[in-house]
């Protein structure tokens, strides 16, 4: 749990707030960012477990698989692109690609909770 609450905070501070939203951040500045988003992942985890243990998902490992299946794309995309012979640097289409991903994941849990 740890790895993935710091990996998932790691990867927000690094890739998306220090590379879109403020290249000059300080170090300082970075680590408390990450400190204060491995507390919101953290606090969103225990609020969205008890929510995916409710017979319609199918429990938490059900939706990790759903999850992975919309994410599987966006990962061989970014392999292919990436080991093609001139390797392309594309941050529009990263976003688009993850979140459009997000965007499929989040529409299926609401229309499951929605569902009776």
């Amino acid at each position: 749990l740890a790895s993935m609450l710091n990996s998932a905070s790691t990867i927000f501070t690094m890739d998306v707030y220090n590379r879109m939203f403020h290249r000059k951040a300080a170090q300082k500045q970075l680590n408390c960012l990450g400190r204060v988003l491995t507390m919101v992942f953290g606090v969103f985890g225990c609020l969205v477990a008890p929510i995916l243990d409710k017979p319609k998902f199918g429990g938490v490992f059900q939706f990790m698989q759903l999850f992975q299946g919309y994410l599987w794309l966006v990962v061989v995309a970014a392999c292919l692109f990436g080991l093609g012979p001139t390797p392309c640097k594309c941050e529009i289409g990263d976003i688009v690609g993850v979140g459009g991903d997000g965007i499929l994941v989040c529409a299926n849990f609401i229309k499951n909770s929605l569902s009776g």
